[in-house]
């Protein structure tokens, strides 16, 4: 049996494999058209979420500015017409929200958030080329993608309340009061290698649990790299051109922004997908060492 370490897989031949596995795997599994269905359910989801979250804030009563800080958590690392379409969002969490929308706002959020996820699902097994009787029942599938969502969804919740009311919290009892302005400052200056993690951990996770086969064997960790490492330069390089080149105000006018959102949102689930073909031009790599 041929060897099919790690130190095999980097080897010359190895690398020429991954790379043309790759380069072949993204026109043949259709990469960018799902990346555009990716794009759009993402889109329609963050305009969920920015709705949920305005509900909250509007019925809890908390105060916009000291959402400034959980709103711009990733600035740096997302395109600034996203940070743009947050603030937008942020004036209008400052009026007044009728209570009975909360539920169906949770509800919206999930569904479109769950879309995302089922969208993922789908191009991974096409990556991986799962055959379409051994893909998961439909509702397996739902409940999988709506699993992911409510954990994310709660961890997201946990640290928006955190973050609004914290300050609120602090005022009230003098061991968080000393402790507070120490978790700010600590937020402020890890958020973008928090991000970063965060980033490397979610895609793991989809690239995990998404396909429709065992997780035994499954390899996970190099896409994710694949996928963490590009998306930062990609969006690097966006930020240089939507600065330096773009004109998408002048062509879009006040759509610009959504515009903006949308492109950076679908070259996110391009990478995204492209990690999945490292993943399984891995696995592929491996199984012809070992026969």
């Amino acid at each position: 049996m041929a060897d099919s370490s790690p130190g095999k897989v980097l080897s010359l031949p190895g690398l020429a494999f991954l790379t043309r596995s790759v380069w072949v795997g993204v026109g043949r599994d259709d990469v960018a058209f799902y990346a555009a269905g990716i794009a759009f359910h993402g889109l329609f989801s963050l305009f969920a979420i920015l709705l949920l979250l305005s509900l909250l804030l509007g019925l809890a009563g908390g105060d916009p500015e000291n959402l400034r800080l959980a709103a711009h958590f990733a600035a740096g690392i997302i395109p600034d017409r996203a940070e743009e379409m947050v603030d937008a969002a942020l004036d209008v969490m400052s009026r007044p929200a009728p209570g009975p929308l909360l539920p169906l706002a949770m509800i919206f959020t999930l569904w479109t958030a769950s879309n995302v996820v089922q969208a993922v699902i789908h191009a991974l097994n096409r990556i991986y080329h799962v055959r379409k009787r051994a893909e998961r029942p439909a509702w397996r599938s739902r409940l999988i993608a709506l699993g992911v969502v409510s954990v994310s969804t709660a961890l997201m919740l946990l640290g928006f309340l955190l973050l609004v009311f914290g300050k609120d919290l602090a005022a009230r009892n003098p061991d968080f009061d000393r402790l507070w302005p120490r978790f700010v400052a600590l937020v402020v200056a890890g958020r973008q290698p928090m991000s970063v993690l965060a980033v490397f951990l979610g895609s793991y996770l989809l690239y995990w649990l998404a396909p429709s086969f065992g997780h035994r064997h499954r390899i996970s960790s190099p896409g994710a790299f694949v996928f963490t490492l590009a998306w930062i330069v990609a969006t690097a390089a966006f930020n240089l051109y939507l600065r330096e080149i773009a004109v998408y105000d002048k062509v879009y006018g006040p759509f610009a922004t959504v515009v903006v959102v949308l492109v950076w949102v679908y070259l996110s689930a391009y990478l995204c997908l492209v990690g999945g073909e490292v993943n399984a031009a891995i696995d592929r790599w491996k199984s012809r060492s070992a026969g």
